[in-house]
């Protein structure tokens, strides 16, 4: 999905991408993270701050959505932890060799005065969050 933010009520109105739209592009990952034999929908969900001047432009946290088809939409299922920093990537995996799946996440400080920002890597054992 791409997530687009304006810069003008009259680009909000707008069908078309311009120099001035911030485009967002995120991962959508299907995976049976509980080993139950049904998949599930996980998404980044990141939250936006920013100001009057740049709405939408930085992200203050982040976390991974997992949600389950029951019928008639999407529910969630289970959210992993809120990280201080936005989510920019993701992948499950078995990333310590021990037969588990892991959740692994990619963050960066997009804070927009922030001159200490660094990219984390992060890494929880996936059957902490499934139920």
């Amino acid at each position: 999905p791409v997530h687009r933010f304006q810069s003008t009520e009259e680009r909000r109105k707008s069908t078309t991408v311009s120099d001035y739209d911030i485009l967002i592009r995120s991962r959508i990952k299907i995976e049976d993270t509980d080993e139950d034999g049904i998949e599930e929908v996980l998404v980044i969900a990141n939250e936006y701050s920013g100001t009057r001047i740049a709405p939408g432009l930085g992200i203050s946290a982040g976390q991974i959505v997992s949600m389950v088809w029951d019928g008639s939409g999407l529910s969630e299922f289970w959210r992993s932890k809120k990280l201080s920093q936005g989510v920019v990537d993701f992948e499950i995996a078995d990333s310590d060799n021990d037969g588990r799946k892991d959740l692994i996440l990619v963050t960066t400080d997009t804070a927009m005065l922030s001159f200490n920002s660094a990219s984390k890597i992060y890494i929880y054992d996936i059957k902490k969050y499934g139920k």
